[in-house]
């Protein structure tokens, strides 16, 4: 991106040179044409040289750039004194050499293709593969991938009489697969982008002392204990999901990202391995399970040079207006973004 900048850099300077050497010609006259494009010309090579500052990382070549920025600026004072020449049919244009401004422009688009590639990379805060796809369109749309481990939080005490399942962690996993979009705020050099999407959240626990919620139950849910387990039983609950973020780029390396999310169960269902005599029995059952339908809660996500650590907390019940289990879900992992 900076080899492409320089070069847009020496062709827009070489034009304006060029003008402004052929309005000598003229006593400071020159066509509304040209000063049009010695204006414009001016205030792009401004922009270049602001964008170049932010992604310099070496004082030197920022120490050059505020020189040439300095000199920049002399220019467009020379240029504000410069009067427009009348239209008659006497007056003599000043062509503005069409092969620099064509190549100009060429070079502007590559230019601006590639810091979008470097600016997405750099404040996307997860691991980029986009450019592993260079004939992928450059989009702010993603498709991002959470996983990590899930388990149920109850902040009741235990009630006499009940059976409450004991989450095995090493079993109980989440996996998130969405597409975001994200709109940056405050300009295309903003350090504060929005997210949004929409993604389809599978929820898995698996419950260590062998416990099933019972389907046949009518008045609420019943964990009751499975004999002669060959596995762990799990239970799987699956939501469409609606994320919402704000990402916050405090350092070119660190990233802190904060919002919530609200969702609707579409899937659950509860799996049991367990041996009757001499047969082994795999079952899938499908039920509500008196789940509550609706899931919501808050995210939180830290990105550190590309690594990311993610926790999510749902402030929803995960058993549908239940007093005798009062658990929520919580989850903590990590995301990956394909493109």
């Amino acid at each position: 991106m900076m080899r492409y900048s320089a070069k847009y850099l020496s062709l827009s300077i070489l034009s304006i040179s060029f003008i402004l050497v052929q309005s000598q010609s003229f006593g400071q006259q020159i066509s509304v044409e040209s000063l049009i494009y010695l204006q414009e010309s001016s205030a792009r090579v401004r922009e270049n040289i602001e964008s170049m500052k932010l992604f310099s990382e070496s004082e030197t070549l920022s120490a050059r750039l505020n020189q040439l920025d300095s000199v920049a600026l002399l220019v467009d004072e020379e240029i504000a004194r410069i009067e427009p020449a009348e239209e008659t049919a006497q007056a003599e244009e000043v062509e503005v050499p069409v092969a620099i401004e064509s190549e100009t422009i060429e070079i502007q688009d590559e230019w601006n293709d590639e810091k979008n590639q470097v600016v997405e990379e750099d404040e996307g805060g997860d691991f980029h593969v986009s450019k592993f796809a260079p004939f992928k369109k450059k989009s702010d749309t993603g498709l991002r991938i959470q996983f990590g481990i899930n388990s149920l939080y109850n902040d009741s005490d235990p009630i006499s009489g009940f059976t409450y399942p004991k989450i095995n962690t090493g079993g109980s996993w989440y996996w998130d697969l969405g597409l975001v979009k994200k709109i940056r705020l405050g300009g295309k050099h903003s350090r504060v982008a929005f997210i949004f999407g929409v993604s389809w959240l599978i929820n898995r626990f698996s419950f260590q002392n062998d416990v099933v919620l019972n389907e046949t139950s009518v008045e609420g849910p019943e964990f009751v204990v499975l004999e002669n387990t060959t596995k762990h039983p799990k239970l799987n609950v699956g939501y469409i999901n609606l994320p919402v973020n704000f990402r916050f780029s405090l350092s070119r390396k660190l990233k802190l990202e904060l919002g919530g999310y609200a969702g609707y169960r579409l899937h659950s269902v509860q799996k049991t391995s367990f041996k009757a005599g001499e047969d082994h029995i795999h079952t899938q059952r499908y039920s509500d399970f008196h789940l509550n339908n609706w899931l919501y809660g808050a995210s939180a996500n830290v990105s550190l040079a590309g690594l990311n650590v993610m926790c999510r907390y749902s402030f929803s019940d995960f058993f549908d207006k239940n007093p005798n289990y009062n658990f929520n879900t919580f989850m903590i992992g990590t995301s990956v973004t394909l493109f």
